[in-house]
C-alpha cells in the first residue's frame, strides 16, 4: 500500500493517524510513503512508476 503525501498542511499528520490504524488492523501489510517534492506540481513520472511498480493502491489527497 502506498501512501503518498500531497504536501498540503496536516496531510502528514492524517497519513500517520492512517498509518498507525491500517497497521494495527493488518500488521503484515507494507506500506511505502512518499511526498510529492513539489505542492503545485504532478507527482514526477518515476515516482508514480515506483509506486505503481510496488504498490497495490495508493492513498492521497486534493485540495486544502
Amino acid at each position: 500500500l502506498g501512501l503518498l503525501n500531497n504536501g498540503k498542511a496536516y496531510f502528514d499528520l492524517f497519513l500517520a493517524d492512517l498509518e498507525g490504524l491500517l497497521r494495527a488492523k493488518y500488521p503484515s501489510v507494507e506500506i511505502v510513503q512518499r511526498m510529492k517534492p513539489v505542492v503545485p506540481r504532478p507527482v514526477p513520472k518515476d515516482m508514480l512508476a515506483e509506486l505503481a511498480d510496488s504498490c497495490d493502491a495508493v492513498v492521497t489527497g486534493l485540495g486544502d
